[in-house]
């Protein structure tokens, strides 16, 4: 009876995270959908300033995704005015005052205008006359950034030059004689207004919308307004496995000054926001740290109530070993799993030339990490950063200066799992903050090199050794696979190779060795396919078109052969391993000092 009850307990605890996991998820898309619709509502209607800066701090692209047909951001107002209408008899409220807005402080005043003015709209339009130019506080327009092009943009638009008239946002009076804002092609801007809304209307037509604005007597629109031509759109729904599946970056916080804003956005171009499409299964062996990783990132995400109290996930985690077995693919594989920020940082990334600008991009690096948390930090070639700190005068202070306080800001991680651990004695989260950490992982080559107070800090640290024989053998059947085909439809590899053989000639090859390996023997009947081509053209050249295989350029064809065994072992022969007999003890006697798995 205890088993039964037990093991509905752990079902129920895998039913509810499972649930929260599809609201989270069903969340998330939610806010990336509504993000498409207010781009392509801005680029629509000419705001290509906005929309590309809003398309820069999101990292949302209309050229990965777009909205689907006869859906916009107005068709969507519309129709929940006509549910709330319908559903509570009365219209929704959809803006307000701002609090700080005072009906005393004077108003811009506007040009006086040489013609006369248009009639006023009717008393029943429901354009709001709250609309005012957005560049008439003097701010500044910003430049936008380096991005993919948007979607439906005029090609006579340059997104790096402002238009001075009219102001984006402002009102745009037309009459009968002459428009005061021409559109770009000479097309129809869409209509902002439409009639009363019906409970289950569709999209009204352009024409209709067009004729709609012309009573009224105005459009509202942007400074690089165009009418965008209709697309063909895909409108089956956007699966998991698609672009839009893409980290959702939020705007950079306000650090105070415009010094540390700046910092921050050097460290946010390292922010991967595109899936690297590294599965676990892609990497053959080095089970010990897949576990360990997906226990430190995935585990206390998916199932946050067995993570709490002295069961907190590991704050810090170290890949060590040669080059070449895989422990870059292991952070790809974490990048393409985890549902965190994930930071790609290198020496590049944290050390400058000036003095304490160094300190405060480590400074700004973990409070970003922070910021986006959930968040995986993951610092390649470790050693060039952090290495052992050297006595007086031996080392620069600039230097050390940097390494104290990447130990600092670590330490603050730390302290963030032991006010964790004090709060989080019962079964369920105190705070959903709690379950959001910031984890770090490292790897290096050189481990031997790196200072002592930072392997503290990392508190697994785990040697990833050179691939064992299974290993090998899935990698030989991976990278030549028989089922392979060249841009011809040929197979590429023969289905007769004694993959078992060539795994036990592959004693001390890394990974990175073997698909080495097999790319020379892939490459064998490609030169002889060049050999025989070069061969021929240097022959037409000369004038000798009887010279050996030749045939007056008429009907001789050439195949390229299949990679047979004696390719893979002549590769074998040519290609010597990058790790040696010595470093390899090396490594295994520091992972007896100081290795922790």
């Amino acid at each position: 009876m205890m088993q039964t009850r037990e093991t509905l307990s752990f079902q129920n605890l895998k039913m509810s995270n499972e649930a929260r996991l599809a609201d989270e998820e069903r969340l998330e898309r939610r806010k990336k959908n509504a993000l498409v619709l207010i781009l392509h509502h801005l680029q629509a209607f000419g705001y290509i300033d906005s929309a590309s800066r809003l398309q820069s701090e999101s990292g949302v692209s209309l050229s990965h995704v777009t909205v689907a047909d006869n859906v916009d951001l107005l068709t969507v107002m519309q129709e929940y005015e006509s549910y709330y209408t319908f559903k509570f008899g009365r219209a929704p409220r959809m803006t307000r005052k701002s609090d700080g807005y005072r009906d005393d402080i004077a108003k811009p005043t506007r040009p006086r205008p040489s013609a006369p003015a248009p009639p006023k709209p009717p008393p029943h339009s429901s354009i709001s006359s709250a609309y005012q130019s957005a560049a008439d506080d003097g701010t500044p327009t910003l430049r936008p950034l380096a991005f993919p092009k948007l979607g439906y943009l005029h090609p006579g638009v340059n997104l790096g030059q402002t238009n001075s008239a009219p102001a984006a946002g402002q009102v745009a009076l037309k009459s009968k004689s002459k428009p005061a804002l021409e559109p770009i092609n000479g097309a129809k801007p869409p209509a902002t207004v439409s009639g009363p809304g019906r409970p289950g209307a569709a999209h009204d037509t352009v024409e209709s919308a067009d004729s709609a604005a012309t009573l009224m007597g105005m459009d509202v629109v942007g400074t690089n307004f165009s009418k965008p031509h209709k697309a063909e759109h895909d409108d089956r729904p956007v699966t998991p496995t698609s672009r839009q599946v893409d980290r959702l970056l939020k705007p950079l916080p306000d650090f105070g000054t415009s010094e540390l804003r700046d910092l921050a956005a050097v460290i946010s171009r390292e922010i991967f926001v595109e899936n690297p499409n590294v599965k676990w299964s892609d990497i053959a062996g080095l089970s010990d740290a897949k576990r360990l990783v997906q226990e430190s990132v995935i585990y206390p995400l998916k199932y946050p109530q067995l993570f709490t109290g002295l069961l907190t996930p590991w704050k810090g985690l170290l890949l060590y070993g040669p080059p070449g077995t895989g422990k870059t693919m292991l952070a790809r594989a974490l990048a393409t799993s985890c549902k965190t920020t994930f930071f790609n940082i290198s020496a590049s990334s944290i050390v400058s030339k000036w003095r304490g600008d160094s300190e405060k991009l480590v400074r700004v690096l973990f409070e970003l990490a922070r910021y986006h948390a959930p968040s995986t930090v993951f610092i390649d070639e470790i050693e060039s950063i952090m290495g052992q700190r050297q006595g007086e005068g031996n080392e620069h202070e600039g230097s050390r200066r940097m390494k104290t306080e990447l130990l600092v800001q670590i330490d603050g991680l730390a302290a963030g799992a032991e006010g964790e651990r004090e709060g989080g004695g019962s079964g369920e989260m105190q705070d959903p903050a709690a379950r959001k950490h910031v984890f770090l992982l490292a790897a290096t080559n050189m481990p031997w090199d790196l200072d002592v107070a930072m392997l503290r800090r990392l508190e697994k640290r785990i040697h990833v050794d050179l691939p064992s024989h299974d290993a090998r053998r899935a990698m030989f059947a991976r990278y030549l696979d028989p089922s392979a085909r060249d841009g011809f439809g040929n197979p590429i590899t023969s289905p007769y190779l004694d993959l078992d053989a060539l795994a036990a000639r592959t004693e001390g090859y890394s990974g990175a060795d073997i698909k080495l390996v097999c790319k020379e023997a892939a490459m064998r009947p490609v030169r002889e396919i060049m050999e025989r081509l070069e061969g021929e053209v240097n022959a037409v050249e000369q004038g000798q078109e009887q010279a050996d295989g030749v045939d007056g350029g008429k009907g001789k064809t050439m195949q390229r052969r299949t990679v047979d065994m004696g390719d893979v072992e002549d590769a074998i022969e040519r290609t010597c391993p990058s790790c040696d007999g010595r470093m390899s003890e090396k490594y295994a006697q520091w992972a007896k000092s100081f290795g922790s798995v």
